[in-house]
């Protein structure tokens, strides 16, 4: 009978253990470290609405000059984190006179803390996925197009 009880707890032992927060990683020189994953909800930063205002501000100012000459120096970026997942929105700018490498940057660091802020404050949403606009240079600005549009 202690058999039979045994035969149950060893397995149950395994599938709890599988389910701890530090997984084991093996390095270049086979060396096993431990690493602990984290979710969104536990970061200790705590990004309020108006440190994520001053990024969005920051990030507007960057993406402002939408010249171009042409529709290759349009770019679309996505933005921010909807509760539901995907962009809370999808901006068009110019790399004639923007550099693509700060405004990626400056998306994501604003993506994540969206992110952060959604899980912390358990935000809820419409749950609309957004159609990515193409972009277009019209009379020499970056503009966003409906033609070509993929929906995420």
């Amino acid at each position: 009978m202690n058999l039979k009880y045994l035969s149950l707890a060893v397995p149950f032992f395994f599938i709890l253990t599988g389910c701890q927060s530090e997984q084991p990683i093996t390095t270049a020189k086979n060396e096993v470290k431990t690493i602990k994953v984290s979710k969104a909800s536990d970061i200790k930063i705590k990004p309020s609405l108006t440190n994520l205002d001053g990024k969005k501000t920051e990030f507007n100012a960057l993406i402002k000059n939408k010249e171009c000459d042409s529709t290759n120096q349009c770019q679309i970026l996505p933005v921010g984190s909807r509760a539901c997942g995907g962009p809370s929105q999808y901006v068009v700018y110019s790399n004639k006179h923007v550099d693509s490498k700060k405004a990626q940057a400056l998306a994501l660091q604003i993506t994540n803390a969206e992110k952060v802020f959604n899980e912390k404050n358990k935000m809820m949403s419409i749950c609309q996925h957004l159609t990515k606009p193409a972009a277009q240079c019209a009379n020499n600005i970056c503009t966003k197009s409906k033609q070509s549009a993929e929906v995420y």
